[in-house]
């Protein structure tokens, strides 16, 4: 009688191969949402204009 033995390697490959779905979108979907990212910049203070500055550039579409 041969015994199942599963190694390192064997139970990375499964986990992996489990995840990917739910990590790679599939490639009917389309997002449908703007994606937004936040960004922490001074907009008070002495700094002030400086943040403002930050703000304008990095916005899409510019303003």
């Amino acid at each position: 009688m041969t015994k199942f033995r599963i190694d390192r390697r064997q139970t990375l490959l499964m986990g992996a191969a489990i995840a990917m779905p739910a990590i790679v979108p599939s490639r009917g979907r389309a997002a449908t949402e703007a994606l937004k990212i936040g960004v922490l910049v001074p907009t008070t203070g002495v700094h002030a204009s400086d943040g403002i500055r930050m703000l304008r550039r990095i916005s899409w579409p510019p303003r």
